[in-house]
């Protein structure tokens, strides 16, 4: 394989970013759920 062909990072990064946003979207819906009281009200805001 010719050097200038390779990818600027490795693929598997951009797999570890997904995982990591996936995780962090899942806390927050947990916490607005579990933790806010007035979750209506940040929802219009």
């Amino acid at each position: 394989m010719h050097p200038m062909s390779a990818p600027l990072f490795p693929e598997y990064l951009l797999w570890v970013w997904f995982a990591l946003t996936a995780l962090s979207v899942a806390y927050v819906a947990w916490d607005l759920f579990t933790s806010t009281p007035k979750m209506k009200v940040v929802k219009w805001g």
